[in-house]
């Protein structure tokens, strides 16, 4: 609705024969850029404000000039009350668009594994089930060594990975036990170290 409110105004484009004074000392400073901002008064077009006397000042854009630099009394600038509003208005919504575009991928792939009444699929569960029954029982390359610091698995393909469980907790480490970081813990599971998986917050 803004939008469409200030895109209602007439749409106004001026030529203005000026004359360029800003060689003057005096006058050094007023020198025009295109983008620049300013603001026209003309009863005929823009009336007057409530007072019904003051003139109403539009607001306007500076969108071209040219410049004859051996007879600067010839130089004309153009002004224009109006930007391409709607375009980018148009830009942002195909912006958005996009990204939900984007993010259907997302969306599609979470709703495949959640049925009507959002619940998971019991598919996906037993799937998940079954991921963690290979990773349990394809361990083939394992030594387990049981001491008075607790129960260490080590990977014989990769010494650096260890596991260590202790009655304050699973310990982990990826560089052959010079460092251990608490995994889980009587209180919990420290989320500090999640790598990848499915978390349902609630």
């Amino acid at each position: 609705m803004q939008v469409a409110y200030t895109s209602s105004r007439p749409q106004i484009s001026y030529e203005i024969n000026v004359l360029r004074l800003s060689d003057l000392p005096e006058y050094s400073s007023k020198v025009f850029q295109l983008g620049d901002i300013s603001f026209v008064q003309d009863v005929k077009y823009f009336g007057y404000l409530d007072d019904k006397i003051t003139p109403y000042k539009e607001k306007v854009i500076l969108t071209e000039i040219t410049s004859y630099f051996d007879t600067p009394d010839k130089d004309i600038i153009k002004v224009q009350n109006y930007k391409t509003q709607f375009d980018d208005l148009f830009q942002r919504i195909a912006a958005a668009t996009q990204n939900l575009e984007f993010a259907e991928g997302k969306y599609a792939r979470a709703a495949s594994i959640v049925n009507s009444d959002g619940t998971i699929k019991s598919a996906v569960i037993q799937n998940t089930f079954d991921t963690n029954k290979d990773l349990v029982y394809g361990a083939q390359n394992e030594s387990a060594t049981i001491d008075n610091t607790g129960i260490t698995v080590t990977d014989n393909a990769d010494a650096a990975k260890q596991v260590k469980v202790t009655s304050g907790g699973v310990f982990v480490t990826n560089d052959g036990g010079m460092t251990w970081r608490n995994a889980i813990r009587g209180d919990g599971i420290s989320t500090d170290l999640l790598t990848a998986g499915r978390i349902n917050t609630e």
